[in-house]
């Protein structure tokens, strides 16, 4: 800023001051008037105008995207059937229920029970462990060996019917998936009431879900069968579309 007006001398009082107040010349250099006429105003809406051009191309290539996804996955829906079967199989290798007692880290009892029927027992007591690999008690070993078995059989039919289905005999393949997918879902939820019937009420009075916990034995099914319910839905979800929108 300057301490005095270059065209009349004036002194200024203010070091902040702007313009003369003798002769109201601008004090500061580089410094313009800029007319209200020169200044053009903002169209209305200018940005209303493209806002929906840039939201319609969001949306256009987000359909896109979403269309690539639903024909990858009708492509390849009977990925889920496999995997489903493929899981129910490897859940009968494993513990369906267990059971584990510890101390100082260590531990001193545990118990597995597997679906088609076998249970090992460990225990460990005054320095010496035993160790126990035994059939479960024969009024739950038939039932338990029964559910393995329909498991068994719904797996292996889940990957013939996925192999028909791929040759194009969708129909009878597609009603039969179906009512696979119902029995592995419903297979271990009978076998989970059946052991808490046999333990609690014809044995030892024993709240058995109380003390053992599920394994993989039985989460295994279960989960198989919500991928196969789901490949069902991806197969069909034109079918499910239409009635929705009927509705």
């Amino acid at each position: 800023m300057l301490n005095y007006c270059k065209e009349c001398g004036l002194k200024l009082e203010d070091s902040d001051q702007m313009f003369c107040q003798n002769c109201g010349k601008p004090l500061t250099k580089n410094v313009t008037i800029v007319k209200s006429e020169s200044i053009k105003p903002l169209e209305k809406n200018s940005l209303d105008k493209t806002t929906p051009k840039v939201a319609q191309k969001v949306e256009q290539k987000e359909k896109i995207e979403e269309k690539k996804v639903i024909t990858i996955l009708r492509k390849y829906y009977y990925v889920f059937f496999l995997i489903g079967a493929s899981i129910s199989l490897i859940a009968l290798l494993t513990p369906a229920s267990w059971f584990q007692r510890m101390y100082a880290g260590v531990p001193i009892e545990y118990s597995y029970y597997w679906m088609f029927g076998t249970q090992t027992y460990y225990w460990w007591q005054d320095g010496v462990s035993t160790y126990i690999w035994a059939d479960i008690d024969s009024s739950v070993y038939y039932s338990s060996l029964f559910s393995a078995l329909i498991l068994a059989a719904i797996s292996i039919a889940l990957i013939v019917l996925t192999v028909q289905m791929l040759k194009r005999k969708k129909e009878i393949a597609q009603k039969r998936i179906t009512a696979c997918a119902i029995l592995m879902l419903i297979t271990p939820i009978v076998w989970v009431i059946l052991m808490q019937v046999f333990y609690s009420q014809y044995m030892t009075d024993l709240n058995y879900w109380a003390v053992y916990q599920a394994g993989f034995g039985v989460i295994g099914p279960i989960l198989g069968s919500i991928l196969l319910i789901i490949g069902l839905c991806i197969k069909n979800i034109d079918t499910i579309k239409e009635r929705i929108l009927q509705r």
